[in-house]
């Protein structure tokens, strides 16, 4: 082979090497492009129609408990409506409070009547020495 052919065939190779490089360069361009519609301008109305899911959330949103556990026998209001300030919002069974408080109740009352029955002893041994000291 002669250097001219040589020179011929390094070229078209060149040649091909440098096209490949251009049209992979055209094809990763058509691919990052975002296809857009063009039309003649003219005036018309507009319409557009959007669609959305998402959550409806108050402006304001309050986490309301009770001071004390039961059951709810009464309920005043419905769930989404406005309450205000210090409004009674449910009843609650008292029955179990109630229990629980006459329970105290009659636990304080065994060390009160001990207590009166000391400061009573007191009282009389007090009267005695006074009168044991005459």
């Amino acid at each position: 082979m002669t250097s001219r052919k040589k020179r011929i065939i390094g070229g078209v190779a060149a040649a091909l090497v440098l096209a490949g490089v251009v049209a992979g360069s055209v094809i990763h361009d058509r691919k990052s492009k975002v296809p857009v519609q063009t039309q003649k301008a003219e005036r018309r109305d507009l319409v557009s129609k959007v669609s959305a899911s998402g959550e409806v959330k108050p402006k304001r949103f309050v986490n309301i408990s009770a001071n004390v556990s039961g059951r709810i026998v009464l309920l005043l209001v419905k769930e989404g409506e406005s309450v205000r300030r210090g409004q009674v919002l449910a009843k609650i069974d008292s029955a179990r409070i109630e229990a629980g408080t006459r329970q105290s109740e009659a636990g304080l009352a065994t060390p009160l009547a001990t207590l009166e029955a000391k400061a009573y002893r007191l009282q009389v041994e007090i009267e005695l020495a006074k009168s044991a000291g005459k």
